[in-house]
């Protein structure tokens, strides 16, 4: 049972290993990605600013629900279940967030680093 758990504790490792990633460069130490990054979202900024777009989702009332189902004796039994009031809600998002993140991966790898 030991070597099951030693097994399986070494795959989750090794899966969540996998998810992590680096940026490191073959000429520089790591310290020097910080000022590479930090220019990089600077131009990102520059092209692709943060535009922030509101979304209304309309409040809506569910329908009701009967449920019926037979008893031992054959009797039919019902249960109804009102609908439920959803309220309207809202949210905001940054439409250009993602162009800006793939912008400053693609200057980062322009500058020579990459994801290891």
């Amino acid at each position: 049972m030991n070597i099951l758990h030693t097994g399986i504790a070494f795959l989750a490792a090794v899966m969540l290993s996998g998810c992590a990633s680096t940026w490191v460069h073959p000429n520089k130490p790591s310290t020097e990605l910080y000022p590479d990054e930090f220019a990089c979202k600077q131009e990102a900024m520059r092209i692709y600013p943060i535009v922030v777009a509101s979304q209304f989702n309309p409040g809506m009332q569910t329908p009701g629900n009967t449920y019926c189902r037979k008893n031992d004796n054959g009797d039919t039994r019902c249960t109804t279940y009102p609908g439920m009031y959803v309220p309207p809600s809202y949210s905001q998002y940054d439409i250009n967030n993602s162009e800006r993140d793939a912008m400053v991966k693609s200057c980062l790898y322009s500058r020579g680093w990459h994801l290891e």
